[in-house]
């Protein structure tokens, strides 16, 4: 099983694998992009992308063209080609007046999705040309976009929405694509239609999306900390199943199976949700890490000891969370394997460290090694 890492470079907001999953690019909450890749057992700053004038909110890495895109609170996107050792930058242009929140390749790496603070969903093709990337707007969003992921048919997009919306919507690009087939979703997918929408009954920004491997079913996790799974019909009559936990909000989530996902946020560590007998249960935790007696990090007998000796308990270590995050988890990513068949994933938090878990057993090993 892989070890995690400690990034040691401050909140890591997100980060994308390339295909051979020997390099990685995360968002050191700065203005620049960092390039990571694997030397033996170890990951080794290798790249620096630095184009945006401030902080990088969104990456991805497109695995076939080996492409990168960013995105950040300058309002820009930027796509990335390695010529030679050297990364270059092409210009998006978004059309916005306020940040870029997210990015995501579509899976045909012909276009990608950037979310935005300006209520729209910029859809963004390559303009031959004009040798430059022009984005489509998704309006009537009502408010900014804090997640995005694409059908695996590359028109539909999910969409997560501070609106306290999700929304599933076609991006299909007459005379740039093939008209697609249809899906559970609907049949009829001009551009920016709203194939479905689910809007939280409690309240709760959609701050986490993801597809299932078959485009059937769309998962998300909202600020309510709810978990919610609309499984598509082909009849057109959908299957909605919410679950409030009792969790702290879930920021990010992912398929690790067909009914298997793992989800994470503000409470530190990895969350399972798992589909039983037609309904979907949550598992709780998945971090194996040794909890203790009153969750302080010590022994039973060590605190009697210590209230014996000093009439009160050392509360000095009491920060240090028994989680092998110490901080937000942001980012949740297939690191081995699939949606469908998942064998390892990876998560990045506030706390620096990059982990990777094992689905087989669902647990981690940690070890904090500086990069």
């Amino acid at each position: 099983m892989a070890t995690p890492h400690a990034l040691q470079l401050g909140p890591v907001t997100a980060h994308a694998f390339n295909k051979n999953r020997d390099a990685v690019a995360i968002c050191p909450n700065t203005k620049e992009v960092h390039i990571y890749r694997l030397k033996g057992n170890k990951w080794e700053k290798s790249e620096v992308l630095a184009e945006h004038d401030h902080k990088v909110n969104g990456v991805d890495w497109a695995p076939n063209s080996d492409t990168i895109v960013t995105c950040g609170f300058d309002r820009n996107a930027y796509v990335w080609k390695k010529e030679g050792v050297t990364w270059k930058p092409s210009l998006v242009l978004l059309r916005i007046n306020r940040s870029a929140t997210c990015v995501k390749w579509a899976p045909n790496e012909k276009k990608f999705a950037v979310g935005t603070g300006d209520k729209v969903a910029c859809i963004c093709s390559f303009d031959e040309e004009g040798n430059w990337w022009v984005s489509k707007h998704i309006k009537n969003l009502q408010s900014t976009v804090l997640s995005l992921d694409w059908h695996p048919n590359s028109v539909l997009l999910a969409i997560g929405t501070a609106a306290l919306k999700a929304s599933i919507v076609s991006t299909y690009l007459k005379g740039e694509e093939e008209k697609p087939s249809p899906t559970v979703w609907g049949k009829k997918m001009p551009f920016g239609e709203v194939m479905e929408t689910f809007e939280q009954p409690d309240g709760g920004w959609v701050h986490g999306v993801s597809f299932n491997e078959a485009g059937t079913s769309l998962a998300l996790v909202s600020h309510d900390a709810s978990f919610t799974c609309i499984e598509g019909g082909e009849d057109g009559n959908h299957t909605t199943t919410s679950i409030v936990t009792r969790h702290l909000p879930m920021r990010s989530l992912v398929w690790v199976s067909d009914a298997c996902i793992v989800a994470a946020g503000h409470d530190c560590f990895p969350v399972i949700f798992r589909k039983e007998t037609n309904e979907w249960v949550c598992h709780g935790s998945i971090d194996q890490k040794k909890k203790t007696s009153a969750g302080t990090g010590m022994s039973a007998m060590n605190r009697f000891k210590q209230l014996d000796t000093k009439g009160r308990e050392d509360t000095s270590n009491e920060t240090v969370l028994n989680s092998v995050h110490q901080n937000a988890v942001c980012d949740v990513q297939i690191y081995k394997g699939s949606r469908s068949r998942c064998s390892e994933f990876s998560t990045t938090g506030i706390d620096g460290r990059m982990v990777f878990w094992n689905v087989g057993t669902l647990s981690s090993s940690f070890a904090a090694l500086k990069i």
